[in-house]
């Protein structure tokens, strides 16, 4: 997703917020162009995906991830001391459960990420 912002920034053009009349998602990346001079990027403050109505969000070292035999649940993981995400501590972070979860909201909101179960085959 930063490949886009990135190319746009070395080329010196803007994104379009639309075309041929019809408006654009706003672009989700952040250039890595400064990278290319030895200067720091600006990381994410998080991380969206979502692929088959499997779901995730990471800010730091928090994930939220949801597969779709859980949906609407939530599984929460600290990745600093659980790589491998064996631990949920969703019950024990109800807040940061809710928090990620808006993040992930808003997101797919914003990029028109529908639910799994409203596409039809």
């Amino acid at each position: 997703m930063d490949i886009m912002p990135t190319c746009l920034e070395l080329a010196g053009v803007s994104y379009p917020q639309e075309l041929e009349g019809r408006a654009l998602t706003p672009l989700e990346g952040i250039s890595f162009a400064p990278v290319f001079s030895a200067q720091p990027r600006r990381e994410h403050p998080a991380l969206f995906w979502e692929h088959q109505g499997n779901r995730a969000v990471r800010a730091g070292n928090w994930k939220l991830v949801s597969d779709r035999t859980q949906a609407p649940s939530w599984s929460l993981h600290n990745l600093a001391h659980d790589r491998t995400e064996l631990h949920d501590l969703a019950d024990a972070e109800p807040a940061r459960v809710a928090k990620l979860n808006e993040l992930y909201s808003a997101w797919a909101a914003r990029c028109n990420v529908l639910p799994f179960d409203s596409i039809t085959p």
